[in-house]
């Protein structure tokens, strides 16, 4: 005779999965919703002969909260976002405060940082980034 193998968890209580996926789906049910997900943004990268371009999707954001930066060839997007709301009602005060940060970084080898264009519109962002110039420089060649 074969029995049949069901599942351990009590009736009406979740299952969660091994590993972090469980700890964070268990964190988000006690602290009420998509508390602990971190996810970033999506980004795009497009390259031709003389500069990249990259697109970032950033709905919601304002242009003051975005940041943009260069250095050694990385290009750092950080969008930083801070909310605070306060109601008042029947004599109860009821007071939220959120703050949310997100960062992408890409390594672009051949940037210059000079001459960057962005642009915010609509949600998303647009950076152009020119490439440096190679030099083609010909020496003569002295033959011994």
């Amino acid at each position: 005779m074969r029995t049949a193998i069901t599942s351990q968890t009590p009736f009406g209580r979740k299952a969660y999965p091994t590993g972090f996926e469980g700890f964070y789906g268990l964190l988000d049910d006690f602290l009420g919703g998509e508390a602990t997900r971190i996810e970033g943004f999506k980004l795009d990268l497009k390259e031709n002969d003389d500069e990249y371009g990259v697109e970032a999707e950033l709905p919601g954001i304002k242009k003051s909260e975005v940041k943009l930066s260069l250095d050694s060839g990385t290009l750092t997007i950080t969008a930083h976002r801070e909310a605070e709301s306060d109601t008042s009602e029947n004599g109860y005060v009821h007071r939220e405060r959120h703050c949310s940060e997100m960062i992408r970084r890409v390594h672009l080898p051949e940037a210059a940082e000079s001459g960057v264009k962005a642009k915010l519109t609509d949600g998303i962002l647009t950076v152009t980034i020119p490439k440096l110039k190679k030099e083609i420089t010909s020496k003569d060649i002295l033959i011994d």
